[in-house]
Formats: C-alpha cells, structure tokens, sequence
C-alpha cells in the first residue's frame, strides 16, 4: 500500500504552481498544526527503538545459528528484515515531515517512499501465506514435509523479493512531488502524490494493490489455518480415545501459537489504513473535509509501524529458543560488563600497590645511598686521623 497521499488529481490547482515565476517555498513551522504533532513524534521514536533492538536481535540469533535453523526461523529473519527496511527508511521521512507544512524530502525519495512501503507490505503478507503453507503442510500432510527444507525455504523468500519488487514498481514512475497553492502563506508547497492521467485507472491499480497485498493473502491465511486448527482439534480427540499416539508437542504448539499471533498483529495493524486509502481512491470520504479523520488517517499509519515492534516481543513470548538466546545474550552482556569493572578495579588496585611499591624501594635505595656516603666520610677521616 502507497505511504503517501494516495488520491489521484485530474483537475488542476488553484493557481498553476508549475509556473517559473510561481512562489514555491517549503514553509518550516512548528510541525503540522494538530496538538497531536508530538504525540506522533514520541510515539514514532518509541516505535522505532523497540522495533530496530528487537528486530536486530532477532536477526542476529538466527544468523549467528543461536536457534535451529528451520524453515519457520528463515521466515521469521525474513520478516524481522522487513521490519528493519521499514523502520530504518519510512520512519525517519514521517518523522522528518512532522516538523513542515509540505514535502521537503523531493521527487526521488518521494518515489522511494512508495515504492518501499508497497512492497515490503506485499513481501509481508507473502511470507505469512508460505508461514501458513509450511505449518500446514507439517501438520496436516507430515508425509509431504520433504517439500518445504530449508534450501526451499531460501529460495522461496527470493522468489517473493524478486515477485514483490517488479509486481510494485509503480509508485517509482508515478510518485512526484506536485505543488499546490497554500492561501494563508500565499505561497506553493509540495505534496508527494500518486499521481494518474485517469481516475479508473488509479482504482484498479489500488484495487489490484489491495487484492495482492491484502485479500487474497487473508483468504489463504484463513484457509490454511482453519484447515490446521481442525485437524488439531480432530486430532486430540482421537489421542482422547486412544486411536492415535500424541504427536503434537508443546514446542509445536508454542510456535503454532506465535504464528496465529503475528498474523493476528499483522492484520490488526494494517487493516485500517488499507480501509482508509481504499475510501479515499474512491472518493467515499475526504479526510479534508471529515472531522479529526485527518489526525486519524495519521494515526492509522502510525499503526501500520507498530507491527515492526510487536513481532519480536511475540518471538520472544511464544518462541522458547529466542526466550532462551536473548537471556542467555542479556546474562553474558551482564558478566561481561560486571567482569569489565572488576578487571579495572582489580587493575587500579594493582597499579596503586605497584606505584606505591616502586616509591617505597626508591626511597629505600635513596637511604641506603646515604649510609655509603656517611661510611665513605668517616673512613676517610679515620684515615686522615692515622696518618697524623
């Protein structure tokens, strides 16, 4: 889904900004005038530490093999890599765009943005379905698991970046930075639109959009899952009656559980503004006009971001190797910094025993030298005395 302003314009502005002569300025002000413009920024900054420490955790612990290496953990670095891009490239622009009235940042990443935003939406609701079609396929058809090994698994997060960044490459050509006239500033800021030569066409596209990255997902999501929840639920009345041995560990169903609840989080975080963009491309509401829908609309995208910093704190309730690897990383981070201040405790205290040491023997060296002296001077005048 676009992280811009989505709505496409046939009609021109109120006064044509194109215009060499036309003022154009991008107005610093105190932020977008709503009293929530700070909420947002702090909401925004909260967002991102908790997303980027946890996500990079995440990727760390299964590069580094500190948990198994399966297929659901190379989803999950997949997912947790997503994240990254989008709290690393797309959080920063909203954050930056908080403080102007207009888009400052220019065309280029105007397209940049867009394009991100769609396709690591599209690459997330992807790997959820293959999630979804690997845990199906281990549980319901255990015979066929040869299909989904970790070579699979690797080449298949290929297959949907490579898919997802052709199929979305729109916004780089129609993303721009479009000026409008401005009446209390009397001046023309920019705008990052999407911007179409025909409205139908704008709505199949975000049709096609929404269908790709949201719809059609969701109903093999659904799918998949109800399929596994019954065969469960089948399942466990059989061990009941002693037709079949219990298979189902509780390992399975932890990881079972953590799956339902990214899933859960994903669509919880997204549904709103993909419901909100769609009404806009089709004219159903306009946020300028709509009460507080403006401050809402803002809202909604914040979370969209917030999936980013549920994911990992999800891994690490549900998922007992990454409990088990981030305390085992926060207990040898707690050695080792205990271990560093006593080492430079242990090492001042040997220095001032040392410095102390050394200052002891010089004096010592210092008095015996005065002994010799004194002994030399009354040698010589005993000498002195004999010859007279």
């Amino acid at each position: 889904m676009n992280f811009n302003a989505t709505t496409s314009s046939t009609s021109p502005p109120i006064i044509n900004c194109s215009l060499p002569n036309a003022p154009k300025n991008v107005i610093m002000v105190a932020g977008p005038q709503e009293p929530d413009r700070i909420a947002l920024i702090v909401l925004y900054f909260v967002i991102f530490t908790i997303g980027f420490v946890g996500n990079s955790l995440v990727c760390f612990i299964i590069l580094t093999k500190r948990v198994a290496i399966t297929t659901t953990t190379i989803f999950l670095c997949n997912l947790a890599f997503i994240d990254l891009i989008l709290l690393l490239s797309l959080v920063p622009m909203k954050v930056a765009r908080q403080f102007t009235l207009g888009y400052i940042l220019g065309t280029a990443l105007c397209k940049i943005e867009g394009y991100l935003g769609t396709v690591c939406l599209a690459n997330a609701s992807l790997t959820l379905v293959v999630m979804g079609v690997d845990k199906y396929i281990a549980i319901a058809k255990p015979f066929k698991r040869h299909y989904f090994r970790k070579r699979w698994a690797i080449a298949i997060v290929c297959i949907i970046w490579i898919l997802t960044s052709l199929v979305m490459m729109v916004p780089l050509i129609n993303n721009a930075v479009e000026y409008f006239y401005y009446q209390p500033a009397a001046t023309c800021i920019g705008f990052c639109y999407s911007y179409w030569n025909s409205l139908v066409a704008a709505r199949i596209y975000y049709v096609f959009v929404l269908s790709f990255d949201f719809i059609c997902p969701s109903l093999m999501i659904i799918y998949f899952y109800s399929t596994i929840a019954i065969y469960v639920i089948k399942t466990k009345r059989m061990h009941r009656y002693g037709l079949v041995k219990k298979f189902y560990s509780r390992r399975k169903r932890q990881i079972l559980k953590m799956l339902i609840a990214v899933v859960a989080a994903f669509y919880v975080c997204w549904t709103p503004y993909s419901i909100l963009t769609l009404l806009r491309v089709f004219r159903t509401i306009n946020i300028n006009t709509v009460p507080y829908l403006r401050q809402l609309s803002n809202y909604f995208l914040l979370l969209t971001f917030c999936s980013a910093a549920i994911n990992p704190i999800i891994y690490g309730l549900y998922h007992e190797n990454f409990k088990a690897s981030m305390k085992l990383m926060y207990s040898a981070s707690t050695r080792t910094h205990s271990y560093t201040i006593s080492r430079t405790r242990t090492i001042s205290r040997t220095s001032t025993a040392g410095s102390f040491n050394a200052r002891n023997a010089e004096r010592q060296k210092s008095i015996m030298r005065h002994k010799l002296a004194v002994l030399r001077a009354n040698s010589n005048q005993q000498s002195e005395v004999a010859k007279v």
